[in-house]
């Protein structure tokens, strides 16, 4: 299957003067009077929702960032930085404007058609963790992608938000003809009797939910499931890159497209402005905030210097761009959308 870039209709331009009498007439039949001044009546503007899809190419191979929605973080700090001191985030929060009392992470789903294989990462979540997710089966089939077309399905690590949407209401597996690769080290942790997750900040009733989650997305997909050791070829293409710290199996991914390279660093950052300005401070998601942190570092410094294009899970829609060195930490540079 190949996946084609969208395309926009154009829609024939109207006359000056054909475009002139018609906002005249439009003003003179529905105008507002206040204090004598005439006002055009407002018109009532569509609710915008999650993003779709967006197409892009990676070397030779065809590639989407598909939405799953987002999910509202309340409040921003301290979530995405547990050590840091406040006066500093207050700072950085006004330098770019930003909420310090909500944070909306976008959950970016990468789609790779190597011509061998259709590769989606991570399932996605579903509304139970909140009315912007769910969205990764509509936008796949907007894209005219079947679930049933997904025939690799890589698993970067068990949170609720990347694995929530592998089965559905009815048990039943949502892209019921993919196998399905996850890191040994991951599926070790999640499978056990009462995987540890005391180095999470989250209540002890979210961490029950998550153990829930992984018990039933991971066991519903043990039959097709193959372990990834190291940074082993997945697929034709697409490797493997151990990343540790936010969960003990964590994946990036490394998909070479020949004549160009993506990283594709799921959740080792989560926040554009923070995470890369202050890669050392300690988000409430990461399991393991020091390996995390010396993992975080270790990729930024990477991607900064390679001028790798990367795409990131949590970043805004569609999550694709450079990293860049800036003021002792770095900066994220997002890519112009092309079309």
């Amino acid at each position: 299957m190949t996946i084609e870039p969208s395309t926009t209709s154009r829609l024939p331009l109207a006359s000056r003067r054909s475009f002139l009498a018609g906002a005249a007439g439009l003003v003179s039949a529905a105008a507002l009077s206040v204090d004598g001044r005439a006002f055009a009546a407002p018109v009532s503007l569509p609710q915008a929702g999650p993003p779709s899809f967006y197409s892009f190419k990676i070397g030779m191979f065809d590639a989407l960032s598909i939405s799953d929605g987002a999910l509202l973080i309340e409040p921003l700090f301290p979530s995405v930085g547990l050590n840091a001191a406040k006066a500093e985030f207050d700072a950085l929060a006004a330098e770019h404007y930003l909420d310090s009392k909500r944070g909306v992470f976008h959950m970016n789903h990468l789609v790779v058609n190597t011509g061998r294989n259709l590769v989606l990462v991570d399932t996605g979540g579903t509304s139970a963790l909140g009315s912007m997710m769910g969205f990764l089966p509509r936008n796949l089939r907007m894209a005219g992608i079947d679930p049933g077309d997904i025939d690799t399905i890589v698993i970067t690590h068990a949170h609720p938000d990347h694995i929530l949407a592998t089965t559905g209401t009815d048990g039943k597996l949502a892209f019921p003809n993919a196998q399905y690769y996850i890191s040994d080290k991951e599926w070790a942790f999640w499978t056990q009797e009462n995987p540890d997750l005391s180095g999470l900040k989250f209540p002890d009733e979210f961490k029950t939910f998550a153990k829930a989650c992984a018990r039933t997305n991971l066991g519903a997909i043990k039959e097709r499931v193959h372990m990834v050791v190291g940074d082993r070829e997945i697929v034709p293409g697409i490797h493997a890159l151990p990343t540790p710290g936010h969960t003990p199996g964590h994946l990036s991914l490394v998909v070479d497209g020949g004549s160009e390279t993506l990283i594709h660093t799921t959740d080792v950052v989560h926040h554009s402005v923070t995470a890369l300005a202050h890669p050392e401070w300690h988000p409430i998601f990461d399991q393991d905030s020091d390996l995390a942190v010396a993992t975080r570092k270790r990729l930024l410094d990477g991607l900064a210097t390679d001028r790798t294009l990367a795409m990131v899970y949590h970043f805004p829609f569609p999550g694709l761009g450079h990293v860049a060195r800036s003021a002792g930490g770095y900066a994220w540079e997002p890519n112009t959308w092309t079309w």
